[in-house]
């Protein structure tokens, strides 16, 4: 069976934080499911700008000021930080900020300081 990601008979869409090599493979897997991609990455040489449909150089970890006013403008299904734990965070805010299904943002928060989260 195929799955395809529809709404109303459009694409998904899906903004992702982050594109470097490990990165490329959630991009390709969102892609091949029928979401369409949004990348934000702040290195102009991340390989995954070249797979996405479409791309921001913006910091991933700019929560409010740059990812979350991109996620408005660009009126997303969902958000994904994978396999980066400094963007974990961000993408929790602003799934929370957006009403997305998501984690937490305080406890994604926590589990991304290591310092605060008492294990150290």
């Amino acid at each position: 069976m195929e799955y395809r990601c529809r709404v109303n008979g459009l694409n998904e869409k899906i903004l992702l934080l982050g594109g470097f090599a490990l990165q490329v493979v959630a991009i390709k897997s969102a892609k091949s499911l029928g979401y369409y991609t949004v990348l934000w990455d702040y290195l102009t040489d991340n390989p995954g700008q070249y797979v996405a449909d479409k791309f921001y150089l913006v910091s991933t970890i700019d929560k409010e000021a740059a990812v979350l006013e991109v996620a408005r403008k660009e009126q997303r299904d969902g958000v994904l930080g994978y396999a980066s734990d400094p963007a974990a965070p961000t993408a929790a805010y602003v799934a929370e900020k957006m009403g997305l299904s998501g984690n937490p943002y305080n406890s994604v928060e926590i589990l991304c300081n290591k310092v605060n989260s008492g294990h150290f």
